[in-house]
């Protein structure tokens, strides 16, 4: 903090450069600099590793060797009143010589690098190349065909291009969030005589820095002046694979060890007597066998998705003015069982209004103000207007502080308060800012006027008024004691205010000695008012309140109003019924005094905390925690930090709330809307019950992919051939290259845009939480995979082994027969896991566009795979008759789903 300079305010087109971030994501960035020499003869005097040392190390020894904050000052060619020059040339040297606050922007290029990098690093992908190359190689040698060769790199190209297009989306939205999310706090600082705001990221060394309560600290530095600081220190991925990996090499060793190797024509194969190009080509094809099954089985698209779904969903959101700077946080909202909201700014609009106003007994709409006594006017004006917290810009004469402002603006209209001149005329000693534990705030002053020294006291009511032994009569001004009838009176007033809704502060003032300040016993001072405020309730607050009930979430207010008035407001917003039950509205200090016993026996049934400090937010919270449940909680300011610290949500309510709840809460509402609570646990439910389906999706074509390689590699007695890239000396996998590298795209990209990429439906909040240990997969859902991967399995095998005299075809269309029959398989899976745990399919069928888009592109490629690119892909040409098999065949999964649908789980 500094101090406050008397200069003129910044010009209208006065700014600091470099105070708005860079967006990480544009490539093409404007940047404006000076190029020059730095001179020798500035901050020669210091050495900027030291200050670094100093700041990280707090080194006090060093700091006095260098003469204190004065000569580090001095050293910095800096002003404590009027900051750094702060001219282009200026901070151009300051950057070169110390550094710059801002991190580096992260780019598109180096995100397509990295999107392409993930792509040619997968395993399958490096081994068929090699393989490809291998059998390039082989053919050149030979003089074979390399056709295939050519054919199955174009192949690989493909599958890392869409493959590329996948991870950069997903990181580019995550590049997105992170740019929102980089939007650095703006701060107060001085440069030149002229107080300013600028961005945290252009703060430079040597920077006067206003901090007021609630910002974030911008960076390391020294305290120059100022009062009552108080600083608090504060601070998805998964690989799943290992299994499968095991049971392909298991696979390969098997048939190595328990078979020999055979050439085409059926001869047994011996290393020795082949060439080196011949055994290269054996031991590659050897190798490609693990990895076609192990492709085909695409664990890594589990996690794919789940980036997936968090990167689309955390678009929408951002859409929706939601801003989400964790991913994970997205999964632990579907099982929020409860949501704990502060009222005043979260609850209510962000909107103040003084309705009533009380000097002593009278109200100021019974007294006009130009009869109150004008030395209880002057104490009112000092109270009201020097106990902000502000630098001196234009744009902040008025306090930001929602209650403060209220008061400050009824102050300007009403009792004719000049600022300037009360800055003038008084000379601030101490700002004590309001302290949401002790509830109230305090100031001391000076008159410059006859020198006395004052002492102002606002806050609670309960806090404030049991301070005063007096009041002031408002026309009279003199000092009346607060004896038995003017205390119930009082106390008459402050119900009055709390059964209409109002919120109620209390000023007080004692004239005292700077010697006495810290020493006078309490019921010393002298009441000056009383102030009414109203808060309107936000709009949708009663229809929100109400899903979240329907979605099986209890909404608890915690606020430190009186219980009055926090029952009014949750009557209006729907928290409590008309007629509030019995310990339903449970006072703070109540709350605080119970036993851990009694809390935890009175925890369901409490639904508004009233009278609340910052502690008993907190011991709610940790109270609720504690009884397992799972615990978003809203708000804004300080007062809510602690206990949005505790909750396993915190979601700040707008980005102009306190700097520090802002930073550390994983969820902003970059909107002031209370409906977005209901949106934002829509979309976390959303997210699970989308990565669900296409679990249920990936592990059934997973187990039928895997079971079908398992039997062919290990029954297979069909002669072989030595091919390098798609084909094992015995026992061929029935999948070529391209075919491996299709199924891998259906099952790890297509499918997931399918399953993944979609917006949530309303009937997810019919749902209860989704319990805390409960596993991703259902019982139903185990049942659906394990009958749906039987049956594949099943028909697959069966055209495999018996396909030949059942269809009367041959090799060739019995392996074409058993992709497609697979491919049509794995369509209708999609559909099975997307309506798995629906109940009304029609209606769900019908939302399901993108759904339908990619299963009807899968159909259109397959078509063209069977029946035009037969050659390159190296299948055969499927008629009607055979056609008509596969799909009967896979759509028989839909009376296997539809029996099983109608059995107990």
């Amino acid at each position: 903090m500094s101090g406050i300079p008397n200069s003129s305010f910044p010009p209208e087109d006065y700014s600091f450069t470099n105070s708005e971030p860079s967006n990480p994501l544009n490539n093409s960035q404007t940047i404006f600099s000076t190029t020059m020499e730095i001179e020798p003869t500035r901050f020669s005097t210091i050495d900027p590793s030291q200050i670094s040392k100093l700041v990280r190390m707090k080194n006090k020894k060093w700091l006095h060797d260098h003469g204190g904050i004065e000569g580090i000052v001095s050293a910095l060619e800096t002003n404590t009143q009027t900051g750094i020059h702060g001219d282009l040339i200026d901070q151009d040297i300051r950057r070169k010589t110390f550094g710059s606050n801002s991190c580096s922007a992260y780019q598109v290029s180096k995100c397509v690098r990295h999107s392409v990098l993930e792509s040619i690093k997968d395993p399958m992908v490096v081994l068929l190349f090699i393989c490809a190359m291998i059998s390039l190689f082989v053919g050149l040698k030979k003089g074979y065909n390399m056709s295939e060769g050519v054919a199955t790199l174009n192949v690989i190209l493909a599958v890392v291009v869409i493959s590329t297009g996948g991870n950069f989306w997903t990181m580019y939205q995550f590049g997105r969030v992170s740019f929102y999310c980089s939007d650095h706090p703006q701060v107060d600082v001085v440069r030149n005589g002229n107080w300013g705001k600028i961005s945290t990221d252009g703060v430079l060394v040597g920077d006067i820095v206003f901090l007021k309560p609630g910002d974030q600290i911008p960076a390391d530095g020294l305290f120059v002046d100022g009062c009552s600081l108080h600083v608090e220190m504060m601070k998805v991925d998964g690989y799943i694979g290992k299994g499968v990996a095991l049971v392909s090499f298991f696979v390969l060793l098997g048939r190595f060890l328990g078979d020999n190797l055979l050439d085409v024509n059926g001869n047994r194969v011996h290393f020795g007597g082949m060439s080196s190009m011949e055994v290269m080509a054996v031991m590659v094809g050897i190798l490609a066998m693990p990895a076609m099954i192990a492709l085909t089985s695409n664990p890594e698209g589990l996690v794919m998705s789940v980036k997936m779904g968090f990167a689309y969903s955390m678009k929408m959101l951002t859409e929706a003015s939601i801003l989400v700077k964790e991913p994970v946080v997205c999964h632990i909202l579907a099982g929020v069982t409860t949501i704990c909201i502060n009222k005043t700014g979260t609850l209510t609009k962000n909107l103040m209004e003084v309705s009533k106003f009380w000097v002593g007994l009278n109200s100021i709409e019974d007294v006009s103000h130009s009869f109150i006594a004008p030395y209880v006017v002057e104490l009112l004006h000092q109270g009201i207007g020097l106990n902000i917290t502000q630098p001196p810009t234009r744009s902040s004469s008025s306090p930001t502080n929602l209650t403060e402002k209220a008061i400050f603006d009824w102050a300007v209209q009403h009792l004719g308060m000049d600022v300037e001149a009360l800055r003038r005329t008084c000379t601030i000693f101490d700002i004590e800012p309001f302290n949401s534990n002790s509830r109230r705030s305090g100031l001391l002053i000076s008159n410059n006027v006859d020198n006395t020294v004052h002492v102002h006291r606002k806050g609670s009511p309960e806090v404030i008024i049991p301070l005063c032994s007096h009041y002031y009569e408002s026309t009279t001004g003199v000092a009346r004691v607060i004896n038995r009838s003017a205390n119930a009176l009082f106390k008459q007033i402050l119900e009055d205010m709390a059964e209409k809704g109002q919120r109620c502060i209390a000023l007080s003032h004692r004239t005292t000695s700077i010697r006495d300040y810290f020493t006078f016993a309490k019921q010393q001072c002298i009441l000056l008012g009383l102030v009414g405020l109203t808060n309107p309730l936000r709009n949708g607050t009663e229809v929100t309140v109400k899903e979240c009930q329907r979605a099986g979430v209890n909404i608890k207010l915690m606020t430190g109003d009186h219980p009055i008035t926090a029952i009014i407001a949750a009557i209006e917003g729907g928290i409590l019924g008309p007629e509030p039950q019995p310990g339903e509205v449970v006072d703070g200090m109540e709350f605080r005094n119970f036993t851990a016993e009694e809390r935890m026996e009175n925890l369901e049934n409490i639904k508004v905390l009233a009278r609340a400090t910052p502690d008993d937010k907190l011991l709610m919270v940790q109270s609720l925690r504690q009884q397992r449940h799972v615990v978003a909680c809203v708000g804004r300011g300080i007062g809510d930090i602690m206990a949005l610290r505790a909750a396993h949500v915190p979601i700040c309510f707008g980005i102009l709330g306190a700097q520090f709840a802002v930073a550390y809460s994983p969820i902003v509402f970059t909107k002031r809307h209370f409906p977005l609570i209901v949106e934002t646990l829509k979309w976390g439910r959303s997210i699970c019950y989308n990565i669900q389906a296409y679990t249920e999706f990936l592990i059934t074509a997973t187990l039928v992919s895997l079971a079908i390689d398992f039997g062919t590699a290990v029954f297979a007695n069909g002669p072989s051939t030595i091919d390098a890239v798609s084909q094992v000396s015995s026992g061929r996998v029935p999948y070529p290259a391209f075919q491996l590298l299709w199924v891998k795209l259906i099952v790890g990209t297509f499918s997931a845009l399918a399953l993944i990429i979609k917006p949530p439906s309303q009937s997810v909040l019919s749902e209860p939480p989704r319990r805390v240990a409960q596993p991703i997969l259902t019982p139903f859902m185990l049942t659906n995979i394990c009958i749906q991967a039987l049956y594949q399995v099943s028909i697959l095998l069966t055209i495999n082994f018996k396909g030949k005299s059942l269809f009367k075809v041959n090799s060739n269309e019995k392996d074409a027969m058993i992709l497609n029959t697979y491919i049509v398989c794995q369509v209708f899976a999609m559909l099975h896991a997307s309506l798995s745990g629906y109940n009304n399919v029609i209606e769900e069928i019908k939302k399901k566009k993108m759904l339908w888009g990619i299963m009807g592109m899968i159909i259109i490629v397959q078509v063209l795979t069977i029946e035009v690119l037969k050659s390159i892909v190296g299948t055969a040409k499927l008629d009607l008759q055979q056609w008509g098999a596969c799909i009967a065949m896979a759509a028989s999964s839909w009376l296997v789903s539809g029996l099983l649908r109608s059995l107990p789980v």
